[in-house]
């Protein structure tokens, strides 16, 4: 597995594309449950300031 930057969806400037402070998202937590379409995801932040997410 390797850490590649992804490209922005064609047509769409990186500037244009809406961006979410992760502080915002996690407030004094660790773990922040994400639903889309009907399923459940866990976003953690880890130890070393990375984040998982998982189904």
């Amino acid at each position: 597995m390797t850490d590649r930057p992804r490209s922005a969806p064609t047509g769409t400037a990186i500037e244009d594309m809406p961006t979410i402070d992760s502080e915002s998202l996690f407030d004094d937590s660790d773990i922040v449950l994400i639903e889309h379409k009907g399923e459940v995801y866990t976003l953690r932040k880890t130890r070393k300031g990375k984040l998982i997410l998982t189904k």
